[in-house]
């Protein structure tokens, strides 16, 4: 009879029978889909692997072939099985393997507890000859060892176990070392630091150690959002894998015969019967052709779009097509959607990162305040947009000042072309140090013009840069008359008139393709910058506008610059058809963005007679 080694008992069993087990063991050590298949059941059915799945599966097969261990961070759309994949892959290597202790963190205790469930499901119905012997169950723990005083110290069995609890127990991995750690939901986690600094910390990156955290978006801006595109351009250990739901078979309707999951339509006439039937709009050939749909997942998409309200970045929250679909700002995003995906593709890394001291001179620098994308060209204007902070945070180093202080930035663009050149920030440079570091900024780029905001601590900075006898300062336009003219103050003063004409600006060259942006920061703020009443904006609870704010005001300095764009456009126009004293046959007709209403009615501006009439 075989002896009770780290499995249950079987009475009666022979040394070939011991033989065929022991057999059996190992090819499910080194075949987890074969372990997965045969033992592990939910409510008695056999789990069995769903498409969406599979990436997962081959992911962690790849990882433990090539380097031993796994480490995944996964996107996921809503119910896509990817908790309970997880678990079959916690249960594989602490039903199998000695030693091993595992760590399951949900979001909440809820979740906790059906995670709990599906563990002690795949334990109490693998077989008996599989099944490890256990030593106690309690509603967070599963402990697989040999429960007799009696025979324990020779036969102690598996000694792996299961610790299954939610992410408000803060201190539940301190002092320990953990072999395998699954956090469920973590975009959720109140804590980020729970899981940087506690968790991960806690598994040691040696063979047969696993990390897989998985969960679907929160909102943009949160600390897994951050974590999965880090790890998406190989700056951590982990390998980012997006689980779009059009992978889900539940997410699919037939609409010629209705049939849905587990049902499958398989009557290839039906393909381009539904497409006809269902009178596809644009948007949603769209989506079928650039994602490979079939007229099913449209279906399924209109029908739970209708149970979502119609809300559209509700359901792509919950529903992504692709990564970037899934972080949705909270409230009005003052930026559209479809307007930031388009700024996202010109995202670029900087060409060079420096300080800028006195002369001017630049110094390349791997942590310096100034971000350059393209150096001063000779005959180049540009223009400086100035959000100023208190300069008191003790580090600019964000893995080590947590402090919740603003930044100053300056941002420079390029007249004309609206493009980010260059991109300089800090929140321990005080008002008056900033204005020093603004001469020389503008300096270098050919005496830029350099709009400060002068509300709070921008005022100082501003007098401080004039005292420095800054040739090129920003002069404050009044806006509310026929035409704008010129006060006697510098800098930009933020208010509830210039607010809305600032904002809706940037907006409206952002949305008709008219500027260019480089910095990953700015955009980012741009995602969580949101519109809160009629002439407010600001960046959601817990973020940042300073890069935005600077951005905008660069954007309408520029333009001020400019002006005539808008105003006395029709002397410039009659002198430039005129040859010789003579008007020539064919008057120049208007640039788009000469005689722009769309611009006219989203400011404000009400003229009675254009002034290209």
């Amino acid at each position: 009879m075989m002896k009770a080694t780290a499995r249950t008992s079987v009475v009666g069993t022979s040394r070939m029978e011991a033989q065929e087990l022991a057999t059996q063991l190992v090819r499910y050590r080194g075949d987890f889909r074969a372990f997965a298949r045969e033992q592990l059941k939910i409510a008695g059915n056999t789990l069995e692997f769903w498409p969406c799945q599979i990436p997962i599966v081959e992911a962690v097969e790849r990882q433990l072939a090539d380097r031993g261990f796994v480490r995944l961070v996964c996107l996921k759309a809503r119910q896509v099985g990817l908790s309970t994949l997880t678990q079959a892959l916690v249960a594989w290597r602490t039903m199998l393997w000695p030693n091993v202790n595992a760590i399951v963190i949900a979001d909440q205790a809820e979740r906790s507890r059906t995670l709990f469930d599906i563990a002690k499901s795949f334990y109490e119905q693998m077989d008996e000859q599989i099944r490890p012997v256990g030593r106690y169950r309690t509603k967070r723990e599963l402990v697989f060892a040999n429960p007799s005083r009696v025979t324990g110290f020779r036969d102690p069995g598996l000694r792996s176990r299961i610790v299954i609890d939610s992410a408000h127990k803060k201190h539940i991995a301190i002092g320990a070392n953990w072999t395998i750690a699954h956090l469920s939901e973590c975009a959720r986690f109140k804590d980020p630091k729970f899981v940087l600094d506690g968790i991960l910390p806690a598994v040691h990156r040696v063979p047969g150690t696993m990390v897989i955290l998985e969960s679907s978006a929160e909102m943009a801006g949160t600390w897994y959002r951050e974590f999965f595109e880090a790890s998406q351009r190989g700056e951590t250990a982990f390998e980012a894998i997006f689980v779009p739901w059009f992978l889900q078979p539940e997410y699919y309707i037939c609409p010629v015969c209705q049939a849905t999951f587990p049902k499958v339509c398989t009557n290839p006439t039906h393909l381009d019967q539904g497409a006809r039937l269902m009178d596809l709009d644009g948007e949603e050939r769209h989506i079928m052709t650039e994602y490979k749909l079939r007229p099913g997942h449209i279906l399924w998409m209109r029908e739970k779009l209708s149970e979502m309200g119609n809300d559209w970045n509700l359901f792509r929250q919950s529903f992504p097509l692709e990564p970037s679909d899934a972080w949705v700002t909270p409230g009005t995003q003052a930026f559209p959607a479809e307007t930031l995906r388009e700024l996202r593709k010109q995202i670029q890394p900087p060409a060079r990162i420096t300080d800028i001291g006195p002369g001017p001179s630049v110094s390349d620098n791997p942590s310096g305040k100034l971000w350059i994308w393209e150096e001063p060209r000779a005959g180049k204007a540009y223009d400086i947009g100035v959000d100023v902070a208190s300069g008191t945070a003790e580090s600019d180093d964000v893995t080590v000042s947590d402090d919740g202080l603003d930044w100053s930035v300056a941002c420079v663009l390029e007249r004309g072309s609206n493009k980010q050149v260059a991109e300089w920030r800090s929140k321990i440079v005080d008002a008056l140090e900033l204005a020093s570091m603004l001469y020389w900024l503008g300096t270098y780029y050919n005496i830029a013009q350099i709009a400060v905001e002068t509300n709070g601590m921008g005022g100082p900075t501003n007098a401080h840069l004039a005292k420095l006898s800054y040739l090129n300062q920003y002069i404050w336009r009044y806006r509310d008359e026929i035409v704008p003219r010129y006060s006697k103050k510098t800098g930009w003063e933020t208010n509830s008139k210039s607010k809305p004409w600032l904002v809706t600006f940037a907006i409206h060259e952002a949305t008709n393709n008219r500027t260019i942006i480089r910095s990953e920061l700015l955009y980012r703020e741009m995602e969580t910058y949101v519109q809160e009443g009629p002439r407010e904006w600001r960046a959601v609870a817990g973020k940042h506008d300073d890069a935005v704010t600077a951005w905008m005001i660069a954007l309408i300095a520029s333009d001020d610059e400019c002006f005539e764009r808008y105003f006395g456009l029709s002397s410039a126009m009659r002198a430039a058809t005129r040859v010789g004293g003579v008007v020539a046959e064919k008057p120049r007709t208007p640039e788009v963005w000469e005689a722009d209403l769309t611009f006219l009615k989203q400011s404000g501006i009400k003229m009675e007679v254009l002034p290209w009439d």
